[in-house]
């Protein structure tokens, strides 16, 4: 992590390398926890913001210069998800961001997502979490249940070679739970509800290089969220 102050500006940010993204790990695999590397984050629980659960209003996130934020969501949840292995490096400006970014009160965080080359690349993995791996629990003394799969790939390189490129980034994660619930009146009755949490993040990031200091980028980018109930 690098920690920079323009001594040109009052600005104040941290970076986080393509390196440490893709060498710390990260248990959620939630490329914004690496956040907790860069001073000036003091939260020692982030979700989908470096500042954890605050009101609305206070971070901006922009990937590859779009703002993505969804303030009306607050920070605590239904910001924009991406895979871990989508980013390539992000930038956490803490302090005295200058007018050309605003719409935070406290925060900005600069994202840039992996591009193609002229070599084709890509990755597979998965990451699997089962009670059979378990210890039992302190308090209910045995082991509690609980299963997490998350899994994906990337695929990136050339359409026209110098010219034209592509990078594709898919992530999924599974988690079957159970709800229970105990109705007053019913005796005592304990009923138990199966359900899942289902997630599925896409990103889709083309270059053209129309010349040599111009160049036309274009990234789509989808999520499906299913809560369990």
């Amino acid at each position: 992590m690098l920690f920079r102050s323009d001594t040109s500006t009052s600005t104040i940010a941290g970076d986080v390398s393509p390196s440490e993204l893709s060498r710390v790990p990260l248990n959620g695999r939630n490329y914004l926890q690496l956040a907790m590397m860069v001073p000036g984050i003091t939260s020692n629980d982030v979700t989908n913001s470096p500042l954890g659960t605050t009101d609305g209003g206070k971070l901006q996130i922009n990937v590859d210069g779009q703002q993505v934020t969804q303030n009306s969501a607050a920070d605590s949840f239904g910001e924009p998800q991406y895979s871990q292995d989508a980013i390539d490096q992000f930038q956490i400006i803490t302090n005295r961001f200058d007018a050309t970014l605003g719409r935070s009160s406290r925060m900005q965080v600069i994202v840039q997502t992996k591009s193609g080359t002229n070599a084709y690349h890509g990755t597979l993995y998965g990451y699997f979490r089962n009670d059979a791996f378990n210890a039992a629990d302190s308090v209910a003394h045995k082991v509690l249940p609980f299963s997490d799969q998350q899994f994906g790939g990337t695929f990136g390189g050339p359409i026209l070679k110098d010219r034209l490129f592509f990078f594709f980034a898919y992530e999924g994660e599974r988690q079957p739970n159970s709800s229970f619930d105990t109705p007053t009146g019913f005796g005592g009755l304990t009923y138990t509800f199966p359900n899942e949490l289902r997630t599925n993040s896409y990103l889709l990031h083309t270059d053209y290089q129309i010349k040599t200091n111009h160049r036309l980028s274009v990234r789509a980018t989808g999520y499906t969220w299913q809560e369990p109930y």
